[in-house]
């Protein structure tokens, strides 16, 4: 479609060199014409655009600055053929000024920078090893395949272009993990109260077998969470449409496992030890109490012992006083018949 100029249309002409002219006057007044000036491209800034916009996108211009590559709408091109030799106001390119005056770039032109595109890039790839990202199709694939970043470009600035689907590769955790422990096999003490050394072996073996996949996974976790490395060896694919309200629905089916202790149970063995043990603690209680009483008998004995003792120490002293009182007694009773036998002139 051809952009007709709104002014004065007639005094503009174009000839195949690329040469506009302009009159500031349609013809001579008082047999004086002024000069008519002559504008044209600047050869040095000419460029050709490439139709990869969407028509959606009008009346822009967009400079891709690193490849130095124009792009526009087929629309818009079209357009600027159809005015180029009757309107040199509608263009994207310079022209030669005036006294000065910069003449052209009347369409407007978006520079797009790809080394911050790319520096982005670099950054974000760091992110992702920290989220267990293995890949990303990045709109920008490289200097030769833009077909990403164009429509990136047409979505940004369009209200009708679809919006491009992301498409990224996440490593899967692959966890070990059935840490549940199912119900031990619990055997009864045997008859010396002791619990089978192979049931118990194989009883530490199977809660041995869950921390060892506990571990496991909780290293997998941590090297890729907090150091950015999975070793990994499978990966999930997607192809979505990255939106909070809508777009593909592209979740996995997990299964999780959690457990809780809320209650405990005596077992045959730990009801059985239990009973023992008060079996036990009974008989120390009795054997404890006997020892006590048996003590406190023997404590009293020896008092009342020692009171026997002290009291025959007593009677044999007062005995033996007595004892020596009477053959004291009976030494005077002798005396004094001798000496009435004496007395009487008897002798013995």
């Amino acid at each position: 479609m051809q952009i007709e100029l709104q002014q004065n249309p007639k005094r503009y002409s174009y000839s195949e060199n690329g040469v506009y002219t302009i009159s500031a006057q349609s013809e001579a007044v008082g047999g004086v014409k002024i000069k008519p000036i002559t504008i044209k491209k600047d050869t040095s800034k000419v460029t050709s655009l490439e139709g990869l916009l969407d028509i959606s996108v009008r009346g822009l211009v967009i400079w891709i600055e690193d490849l130095n590559r124009w792009f526009a709408s087929k629309d818009l091109i079209k357009d600027l053929e159809d005015s180029i030799e009757s309107n040199p106001h509608y263009t994207y390119e310079e022209l030669t000024p005036i006294l000065g005056a910069k003449m052209g770039k009347s369409i407007p032109i978006l520079k797009i920078s790809l080394s911050k595109v790319k520096e982005s890039i670099e950054k974000e790839k760091v992110k992702g090893s920290f989220a267990g990202v293995k890949e990303v199709k990045w709109s920008y694939g490289s200097d030769s395949d833009i077909v990403g970043l164009l429509k990136q470009i047409n979505w940004t600035l369009s209200t009708d272009f679809p919006k491009p689907k992301d498409e990224y590769n996440i490593f899967d955790l692959n966890l070990s993990g059935n840490y549940s422990v199912t119900t031990l096999p619990i055997t009864p003490l045997d008859e010396n109260a002791r619990i089978p050394e192979g049931v118990l072996a194989s009883n530490l073996k199977t809660i041995n077998d869950r921390l060892v996949q506990l571990r496991s996974d909780f290293k997998s976790i941590t090297d890729t969470f907090y150091f950015g490395k999975s070793n990994a060896n499978s990966n999930t694919s997607y192809n979505v449409i990255a939106s909070v309200e809508d777009g593909d629905d592209f979740s996995v089916q997990v299964v999780t496992k959690d457990s809780v202790m809320v209650s405990k149970v005596d077992t045959p063995s730990s009801q059985l030890a239990d009973v023992q043990s008060k079996a036990v603690e009974s008989v120390s209680n009795t054997l404890t109490q006997s020892s006590t009483d048996l003590a406190k008998k023997i404590s009293a004995n020896e008092e009342t012992l020692k009171s026997a003792q002290a009291g025959d120490t007593q009677a044999q002293d007062e005995l033996r006083r007595q004892l020596t009182q009477s053959q004291q007694a009976l030494k005077d009773t002798n005396l004094q018949l001798l000496e009435r036998l004496k007395a009487k002139g008897i002798n013995i």
